[in-house]
C-alpha cells in the first residue's frame, strides 16, 4: 500500500521562484508534484504546492525561504482544515464552536473555485488563484 498524500504549501517572493524551484528539483521532489499559482493582487509573492507521497518535508524546512503549511484542496481551493472550520462557521452563522461534525456540512465548492482559503492572524482569508504553467527547462540542477 501507498503511503497517503499530503500537500503542503508555502509562500515564495516572486524574485526567488527559480532558485527555490531549482532547491525542490535538488531535494529530489518529482517537477510534475510542483505547482505555481499567482495570488490576484499580490505583486510580491507566489503561492507553491507541493505533492508528497513519503515524507521529504525535512529538506523543505532547511530551505531559508520556505515555511510549509498543510493544506487540502478541492474543486481548485487550495485550504486549511482551520480556515474551512471557520469558513463554514461563517456562512453558518447557527453553529457554535464545540464538537461539531464539520464534515456533516455541505459546501458549494463552485463558490470556492480557484481560492486560497486561510487564516491570517486568525482572521479568514480568501483570495483568487491562477494557477501559473511555468517552464521548468530553464531550472538547472546545481
Amino acid at each position: 500500500m501507498q503511503p497517503k498524500k499530503i500537500l503542503l504549501a508555502f509562500f515564495v517572493k516572486k524574485q526567488f521562484i527559480t532558485s527555490t524551484l531549482s532547491y525542490l528539483q535538488d531535494s529530489e521532489i518529482n517537477i510534475n508534484d510542483i505547482f505555481i499559482y499567482e495570488i490576484v493582487n499580490n505583486d510580491i509573492e507566489y503561492l507553491l504546492s507541493v505533492s508528497f507521497r513519503d515524507i521529504k518535508t525535512d529538506k523543505l524546512s532547511n530551505y531559508k525561504f520556505i515555511k510549509p503549511m498543510h493544506v487540502h484542496i478541492k474543486n481548485g481551493c487550495l485550504f486549511s482544515i482551520n480556515a474551512l472550520n471557520r469558513y463554514i462557521q461563517e456562512i453558518n452563522p447557527t453553529i457554535n464552536d464545540g464538537n461539531i461534525n464539520y464534515n456533516s456540512i455541505n459546501i458549494d465548492w463552485s463558490l470556492l473555485k480557484n481560492k486560497l482559503l486561510l487564516l491570517k492572524n486568525n482572521e479568514l482569508s480568501l483570495s483568487d488563484l491562477k494557477k501559473i504553467d511555468y517552464d521548468y527547462s530553464d531550472i538547472e540542477k546545481r
